[in-house]
């Protein structure tokens, strides 16, 4: 096809710009008179001059052609950056969750959170899986970082999973160095209280507090946090022990749910 020249000009601007090319061609190549140069000349100088803004302006179209054409790759290429990013952070979470299991080798479910509810003023997320896994109310829900919460309620394909910063959210603990017990309730995302344990039991500043293993909801030794403040200045028999919670509420993804060897069991049954 052939190509067209931008249609920046009026059709007889081109007329008379091509008339012109002919002409200079013309006594380019037509005589050896030496008497025509000097009209030669200007008629030379006169279409140079003419073609320059024709060919400032396709110059100009040109660029602004590239132009596009490098903001459309550059869109891409940040693009693909994203996507490449995304896919390094989930793989780095999902190496991290491998080692949780290995260092506490239990029956997982691999969960994935795809969104999140106040069902019933409860806090909760949503996991993508459900009893087609052979889940079941109550399970443990964990992180690579630790205990996360439990299932609230179960579906076929998807669950809810009641966090530990759920206000009604109790779990039995224990002070992993010296086995002191207690209970764990959430002040706020970023602050836990271990509570009713008495005044000068064996609790220190960067203490890990685990799941005690005393009720049969949450398996032994499930990190919870770790202690980072101690008082025994408020009044009655317990101190105030303060914890940073192990697991960060803000940003879950990839989780796991733990089911008892019984649980797995059951599940694998046709």
């Amino acid at each position: 096809m052939r190509r067209r020249l931008p249609t920046l000009l009026p059709p007889r601007e081109y007329t008379i710009l091509a008339l012109l090319v002919f002409l200079a061609v013309a006594l380019t190549t037509s005589s050896t008179r030496t008497s025509m140069d000097g009209p030669r000349l200007a008629v030379l100088a006169i279409v140079a001059k003419a073609a320059r803004p024709v060919a400032a302006i396709e110059q100009w179209v040109k660029l602004g052609r590239e132009n596009t054409e490098l903001r459309r790759i550059n869109a891409q290429l940040v693009l693909d950056n994203a996507i490449l990013a995304e896919a390094r952070a989930e793989n780095e979470r999902l190496r991290a969750l491998l080692g949780f299991t290995t260092q506490a080798p239990l029956d997982y479910v691999p969960a994935r959170v795809i969104g999140t509810s106040t069902q019933g003023f409860v806090n909760c997320v949503i996991l993508d899986v459900g009893s087609g896994k052979g889940l079941r109310k109550n399970m443990p829900v964990v992180c690579a970082e630790g205990l996360v919460g439990k299932l609230y309620t179960v579906g076929r394909d998807q669950s809810l999973a009641q966090l530990l910063t759920d206000r009604n959210a109790r779990v039995s603990a224990r002070v992993q160095r010296s086995r002191v017990t207690g209970i764990v309730r959430s002040v706020h995302a970023n602050l836990f209280l271990l509570e009713q344990v008495p005044k000068r039991a064996d609790v220190r500043v960067g203490d890990v507090v685990v799941t005690s293993g005393l009720t049969p909801m949450f398996p032994a030794g499930l990190k919870i946090g770790t202690v980072s403040a101690v008082s025994e200045e408020a009044p009655g028999l317990f101190m105030t022990i303060s914890l940073l919670p192990a697991a960060d509420f803000s940003r879950l993804e990839e989780l796991l749910v733990v089911r008892s060897p019984a649980e797995a069991s059951q599940a694998l049954k046709p």
